[in-house]
């Protein structure tokens, strides 16, 4: 099974080395429908809040990992899904309360023409580094808060279904193209070398909004924040 630090390694490497990169669909092959992740842990949060169950999705990952993650999403806006079938991430550390990671595509071919401020098109994807902050975009929402990316808990093993508040299998990152881009973009800064921040929280419209409608909300955690030594065991 190919690992997700095997994957594009020119594009990793442009990105460690250059001001700011724009990457085209020459630079990135299609990407496996099973890779495996040894480094990525996500769990499953509830939070009570103000008598309302919050569902929230948590990645922790060292920088690397999740610059990995953001380059195997760039491939999946250039290449058009195969067979219908979501990119599956087997998540292999033993901390990692869900097993899999689902990148659900299928439903990009239906907004080629849409564009991501400019920064991403139909055949390049521009990247430049800018300081994000713990909300990204609460002041800087879209027009249409489709265009923010969507999760969802799955318990099926094809990554289909919206299981609510019951038992999940794994997570599905989905959604439209823009709100895919603006994830790559979050994913970009937090893994890069100048950012200094260590948790990033996409919250729903009852919060600092980060996430498209029926989205649960998600987290991004690096080494060093307080909840690292607790969920990470160790990684």
């Amino acid at each position: 099974m190919i690992k997700l630090e095997d994957l594009y390694g020119p594009a990793f490497a442009r990105l460690a080395n250059e001001e700011w990169a724009k990457f085209s669909p020459a630079d990135f092959p299609p990407p496996p429908r099973v890779i495996t992740a040894d480094n990525l842990v996500v769990r499953r949060i509830r939070r009570n809040i103000g008598g309302y169950q919050h569902e929230q999705v948590c990645f922790l990952a060292h920088k690397s990992t999740f610059r990995r993650l953001a380059l195997v999403l760039i491939a999946g806006l250039f290449h058009d899904p195969r067979e219908d079938l979501p990119i599956r991430i087997e998540l292999a550390h033993p901390a990692a309360e869900l097993p899999t990671l689902f990148v659900d595509n299928n439903d990009l071919s239906f907004i080629r023409v849409q564009d991501f401020t400019g920064r991403v098109g139909l055949d390049y994807f521009d990247y430049e580094y800018t300081k994000l902050d713990r909300y990204p975009w609460h002041r800087n929402l879209p027009a249409d808060v489709e265009d923010l990316p969507r999760f969802t808990f799955t318990d099926q093993a094809d990554g289909n279904g919206d299981v609510g508040l019951g038992p999940a299998l794994g997570v599905v990152i989905a959604g439209r193209r823009t709100g895919q881009a603006r994830l790559i973009e979050l994913l970009l800064t937090l893994s890069d070398a100048r950012n200094e921040g260590l948790e990033f929280e996409l919250e729903a419209e009852d919060g600092f909004r980060g996430v498209a409608p029926a989205s649960i909300e998600a987290q991004f955690l690096l080494p060093g924040c307080p909840a690292w030594d607790v969920w990470a065991q160790g990684m």
